[in-house]
């Protein structure tokens, strides 16, 4: 809508080519991580790039379990038995997304190269090196 093309227009977005744009036919099946810390616009960057590739949008604090929300609304730092879980609900979600030939783009934090190793392992053509 009219909003979504005021933030593109802000951020640069206008300025994609057509062949970038394009891309919708080159990416099924394919998921696009939006990564970096808290606050940095991985919700903005990663939901205005779907609506211009056409495809979902998914946000990975969508997919904590209550408990870690509670955590995270008193300031009490996950735990890694906290964020196993969270992740594999994720990776779930994108095996989903794969398998049925669709595209998403993900917003995530996924800082740490084991919580990378998780997501990727949601495609099943994904061969660890």
């Amino acid at each position: 809508g009219a909003a979504s093309s005021v933030k593109a227009s802000k951020l640069g977005l206008h300025r994609l080519s057509k062949s970038c744009l394009d891309m919708t036919s080159i990416v099924q099946g394919s998921v696009m991580v939006i990564m970096g810390v808290c606050g940095s616009g991985k919700t903005t960057i990663g939901t205005l790039l779907a609506v211009a590739l056409n495809c979902t949008f998914l946000d990975a604090d969508d997919f904590h379990p209550p408990s870690n929300k509670e955590k995270m609304r008193e300031g009490i730092p996950l735990s890694e038995e906290d964020r196993m879980p969270w992740l594999q609900a994720i990776s779930n979600a994108l095996k989903e997304v794969i398998t049925s030939g669709n595209s998403v783009v993900l917003a995530c934090s996924a800082l740490r190269k084991t919580y990378r190793e998780i997501l990727r392992s949601s495609d099943p053509n994904y061969a660890p090196g």
